[in-house]
């Protein structure tokens, strides 16, 4: 089903507009994205974010995550290692796991809720090259394989879009 006024392509088939697998879109189909995103209620919703918070936009997340992605990689991360993460739901886990992800290294997911038994048992049995924990876990991974968020974020918040990190 089309929407009211979009071109039809030849023979009445929805086609018109869309570009090859792979092309790059352009800026008119990102305008119209936005413009749909803004009926349905997808931006704005600011109201919504607890006091003191803020919005992130993909890009700047995606800049957080290369930046700390040169943090893991300075601790010695590399493609097929595996990284352990051990954070609360947060802009520091997603930074975190997307870098990661950058660098080609598996993240394992871990509850930060964990008894410390099983936080040992996860370290070890899944021979994590980096442990990567938020605030109050700092005891359960020690060494010089460990890095608290907070070096995660406060490495990747030094430019100006994330100075609110």
């Amino acid at each position: 089903m089309t929407e009211p006024g979009r071109p039809r392509g030849p023979g009445g088939d929805q086609s018109a507009g869309r570009t090859a697998p792979g092309r790059d879109r352009g800026p008119r189909e990102a305008r119209g994205a936005a413009r749909r995103a803004r009926r349905a209620a997808w931006v704005g919703r600011a109201d919504r974010l607890p006091p003191g918070a803020r919005a992130w936009t993909h890009g700047e997340v995606h800049d957080l995550a290369a930046r700390a992605a040169t943090v893991l990689a300075g601790h010695g991360v590399r493609p097929g290692d595996r990284v352990l993460l051990a954070l609360p739901d947060s802009l520091a886990w997603v930074t975190a796991f997307l870098a990661t992800a950058r660098l080609g290294a598996v993240a394992v997911l871990v509850d930060p809720e964990l008894p410390a038994t099983d936080h040992a048992f996860l370290a070890e049995d899944t021979g994590a090259a980096l442990r990567v924990s938020g605030p109050g876990l700092e005891e359960r991974f020690t060494g010089r394989d460990r890095l608290g968020a907070d070096t995660i974020c406060s490495a990747s918040c030094r430019t100006s879009a994330a100075r609110s990190c």
